[in-house]
């Protein structure tokens, strides 16, 4: 008996169902970015890269929420260049760090009714997708500890084994999310079926992957992801 993600095409083989779930905001309760630099901080980690992107980015802040900017914008530059924190950390050392951060700091924060739905999912035989802007060290780490296969995170340059503290485009935020699953879909599941398939986020700049499947859905929404799953009649998980 084949499992039950996959279906045959005519003249095409077998096709599989995805279920691609965000991290930050859904998966994990817990800010991503906020832990990670907090982290860093606190064991005085590369200070003056991470002191330059608060230095850079936060100040916006208190303009977007009177209403005097975009925050897609700015939470899209934000994951462009969060890879500024990792400026001249090498490989190693990164991936001991991204580890601690996985278990100390975002395994706790962990939403049990969202692992719940990657095992039923892999229960199903669906492929299931970990997809985030988080960087992609951190994101393999913590997939790792929740049994998720494949994590398509922002992938960071490395030179002589050392990050330059530049991503490798596209930053997966937004339609760039789509472009990064699009471009790992086309060479290494060509068999999955995306009117069939899930996805789980909880924030409108996810919009682009959510539209992308058969089955969206909005997990804790923020206010205009909420009105639009309502309006669109998606499922919603509060």
């Amino acid at each position: 008996m084949r499992p039950s993600g996959l279906r045959p095409l005519p003249g095409c083989g077998f096709a599989m169902i995805a279920a691609i779930f965000d991290f930050d905001g859904t998966l994990v309760s817990a800010p991503v970015w906020q832990q990670l630099i907090a982290r860093m901080l606190r064991q005085r980690r590369n200070v003056l890269p991470v002191l330059a992107h608060l230095a850079y980015h936060y100040p916006r802040y208190p303009l977007v929420k009177l209403g005097l900017g975009n925050p897609d914008r700015l939470r899209q530059e934000w994951a462009e260049h969060m890879p500024w924190v990792l400026r001249h950390v090498p490989v190693k050392e990164a991936r001991d760090l991204m580890q601690e951060v996985a278990r100390e700091d975002l395994q706790p924060t962990v939403r049990p009714e969202m692992l719940e739905r990657v095992d039923h999912h892999r229960r199903q035989g669906h492929a299931v997708i970990l997809l985030s802007g988080a960087l992609q060290p951190l994101l393999e780490a913590f997939a790792q500890l929740v049994d998720i296969p494949v994590a398509l995170g922002t992938q960071l340059e490395v030179q002589d084994g050392v990050y330059t503290g530049r991503l490798v485009p596209p930053a997966s935020y937004g339609p760039g999310k789509v472009e990064r699953l699009r471009g790992y879909l086309e060479t290494s599941l060509p068999q999955v079926d995306l009117a069939r398939s899930f996805a789980y986020a909880d924030s409108l700049s996810d919009h682009p992957v959510l539209s992308l499947v058969g089955n969206p859905v909005a997990v804790a929404p923020e206010d205009r992801l909420r009105r639009l799953a309502v309006q669109s009649g998606w499922s919603i998980i509060e």
